[in-house]
This record gives C-alpha cells, sequence and structure tokens, in this order.
C-alpha cells in the first residue's frame, strides 16, 4: 500500500470515529418529568444510554417497575433538594429494578411501598443523597438471580429510616458470593423494625456510617457473607439498637478505623460460628458482653473494651482470640472471661484494669498473659507488674 493510500485509511478511521463519538453525545438527552413524560416509569423505559432524567416536580405518586435500563442517571432538578416518590400501591415496591445497569439516583426519597427500592440482578446501581423511608417493608433490598453476573449497589450519603422491615437488606447467591456485593458509604440507618442492615451470603464494604435506635441489631451478618468496615474520615457508629449492636453468624466481620459501638441494649457485638476483627475500635455501655465470641476465633488490636456493665470481653465454646495493643477497663464485672475450651491470647500493649471484680478470669482452659493485667476486684486492686510472654495469669472461677 502506498503511503497516500495509508493516510486515506487512517484519516478515514479518525473521522469514523469522531462521527461515533459526536452522534453518542448527540444521542444523550436530558428528558423532563413530567414535561416530557408523565411517569417516571415511562421516562425510563424510553431512555436511551447516556440519557438524564430530571424530575421537575417535588413529588409523584408510582409504583414503577422497569427492565434492562442502561446507563441513565435520575436526579431532582434542583440539587440537593429532593424529590418524593411515594408509592401508588403498598403492596409493591415503590421503585423494581429488574436486570438493569448502571443507573443513578440521585436527591431521590421513596417512601409508602411494600419495598422503597427492590434491586432484582441489577448491576452498578448507585444512591447518591436518597431516602428510603416509612415503607411497609424493607427499605432497600437487593436479590440476584442464578443467573445475575457480579452485581452491586451502593448506598452514598444516603439516609434509610423508619421502615416496618430491615433498613437495607442484601442477600447474595450462596454458590457465588463474591460476586454479590453492597457499598455502603456515609450513610444513616436508623429507626427500623426488623433493625438496621443484613447481609447474607454477600460482600459489603462500608465506612463513615450510622446504625441506631433500630429495633433489632444494627447490623446482621449470615450465610458466609464478608463485611470489612473501613473508616478513614468520620467514624461508623452503631448504638442504642434494641437487640444489640452487631451480630455475625457463620460469617465474617472486621472493623478497621475508629468504629464505635456504644450504648446498645444487648451485646454490642455478638460472633457465633464466625470470624471477627476488631481494630481500633471501641465497645462501651452494654447490659450484656461488650464483645462475645461463641465458637467463633479472631483477633483485637488497638480497640477498647470499657464501661460495659457486666463483662467486657467473653469467649465460650472453644473460641480462639487474640488481643494486642487493647484496653479492657472498667466493666460491671470481669474483664475478660475464658470459658468452655476456648483460648485467649493478651499479648503484651495491652491493659486489663479497673475492673468490677477480675481482669481476666479463666473456667480451665487456656489463658496466656503478656500484658499488665489487673486481676482482683475494684474494692481490692492491686496493681501487678508485666508478666512474661509464656506466663499464665488465670483468676479460678467460682
Amino acid at each position: 500500500m502506498s503511503t497516500r493510500s495509508r493516510r486515506l485509511v487512517i484519516l478515514g478511521t479518525l473521522a469514523a470515529a469522531l462521527v461515533v463519538a459526536v452522534g453518542a453525545q448527540v444521542l444523550a438527552d436530558t428528558i423532563d418529568v413530567p414535561g416530557d413524560y408523565n411517569t417516571l416509569r415511562e421516562a425510563l423505559q424510553e431512555a436511551d444510554s447516556g440519557d438524564v432524567i430530571e424530575i421537575s416536580r417535588t413529588s409523584l405518586r408510582e409504583s414503577l417497575s422497569v427492565r434492562n435500563v442502561r446507563n441513565v442517571t435520575v436526579r431532582s432538578e434542583r440539587e440537593g433538594r429532593s424529590v418524593t416518590i411515594t408509592g401508588r400501591y403498598d403492596s409493591k415496591p415503590v421503585i423494581e429494578l429488574i436486570n438493569c445497569r448502571d443507573v443513578v439516583f440521585q436527591d431521590i426519597a421513596v417512601q409508602s411501598g411494600s419495598v422503597g427500592v427492590q434491586l432484582t440482578g441489577s448491576q452498578e446501581v448507585t444512591f447518591l443523597r436518597c431516602a428510603m423511608q416509612k415503607n411497609f417493608g424493607t427499605g432497600v433490598v437487593g436479590t440476584d438471580t442464578s443467573t445475575s453476573g457480579a452485581t452491586l449497589f451502593t448506598l452514598d450519603e444516603c439516609t434509610i429510616e423508619q421502615n416496618l422491615g430491615w433498613g437495607v437488606e442484601r442477600v447474595g447467591d450462596p454458590n457465588r458470593i463474591q460476586d454479590s456485593k453492597i457499598e455502603i458509604l456515609n450513610t444513616t440507618i436508623r429507626d427500623n423494625a426488623l433493625g438496621g442492615f443484613r447481609i447474607h451470603a454477600a460482600v459489603a464494604t462500608a465506612a463513615s456510617s450510622t446504625f441506631a435506635r433500630n429495633d433489632g441489631y444494627g447490623i446482621f451478618v449470615d450465610g458466609q457473607a464478608e463485611v470489612t468496615f473501613n473508616d478513614s474520615g468520620a467514624a461508623t457508629q452503631v448504638t442504642d439498637n434494641a437487640l444489640g449492636g452487631i451480630l455475625v453468624q457463620d460469617a465474617s466481620l472486621t472493623l478497621r478505623g475508629a468504629a464505635s459501638v456504644r450504648g446498645n441494649r444487648g451485646p454490642g457485638i455478638r460472633a457465633e460460628g464466625a470470624q471477627l476483627t476488631l481494630d481500633g475500635t471501641t465497645v462501651s455501655g452494654h447490659t450484656e458482653p461488650g464483645v462475645l465470641y461463641v465458637s467463633s476465633q479472631g483477633s483485637i488490636l488497638r480497640s477498647f473494651i470499657q464501661e460495659n456493665a457486666g463483662v467486657g470481653l467473653r469467649l465460650d465454646a472453644a473460641s480462639t482470640v487474640t488481643v494486642s495493643g487493647t484496653t479492657v477497663a472498667r466493666q460491671g464485672g470481669n474483664g475478660i472471661e475464658v470459658l468452655n475450651g476456648s483460648t485467649a491470647t493478651v499479648n503484651e500493649g495491652s491493659l486489663l484494669t479497673e475492673n468490677g471484680a477480675s481482669g481476666l478470669l479463666a473456667d480451665a482452659t487456656a489463658a496466656t498473659v503478656a500484658a499488665s493485667c489487673d486481676s482482683t476486684p475494684t474494692r481490692r486492686r492491686m496493681k501487678r507488674s508485666t508478666p512474661s510472654r509464656t506466663q499464665t495469669a488465670v483468676s479460678p472461677a467460682p
């Protein structure tokens, strides 16, 4: 091929690419509801990839279900001021998305449905500054089907409150747990009847969020789910939930950062057949154990377990836990209890002090302490020197 011919081919290719790019920009459109379409359902059904749907009213009343929507943004015409969508039928979700992808909702409030938002087999769905409130079931629920690919939905700066089910529920496929994901960022989940956030057979990452005043647990993790909190900004708060702060059953939970679990009316954190890791966490103000491991394992690093009315940390039913750089102080009862075949290792840098009963109570189980440990009750406290790494410090069970 001659040089001139090659130049013509290259120019032709570039020109074709430019036409495609310009065409895509021309095809993308802003759709007004109710100006262009009377309902949001109609707008979503007719939207092309890249379109933006702006709602110019302050409120809509409808219950909608759509399939196969791709790359569409739904937002209030007035940024920062939400549009309220009230369900037309209390037996149906307000918004149901089936097999949708790359959909963004921004400044939208959803209420009065059987569910606020139902996501089935949908991928890359994001809610920014949205509210799911006062629904007759769960605020937002994501489920997968056997034919779903990798699915993810994100809550960012959202408020999920006053729903009669869970605030947020994520249910994945037990055979493909890693494909079912959720992100919860800078979000408040409060005052929900069944509990704050439930995740089953899925993967969650979360940060800087609040789970408060729910009538069940603030967070419930089960079905081999994997949940990780990584707080780099504001600390996650799990507080004043009726059944307890966090329940982990046959699953995995990691709290990193400066998370605070405080003032819940059951245990602070309960792990059953689970892997539980706390790093930089404060657990305080509970009437039941601050942290309870049952047939579980894990580690507690650089954390504070303090001012719980009963036991600070209890290991039961052959649990194994390592405690490092952690303060266990000012409980009403024992600082740490190691029971029924459990094993606790308390490394140097940890402090067990000012607890109402013993710093460490072990019931014929393995408890190794290489830390500053006050093992006597507050009323007759004696400060002990730091034992060696291999020394066992045990107060016999009464």
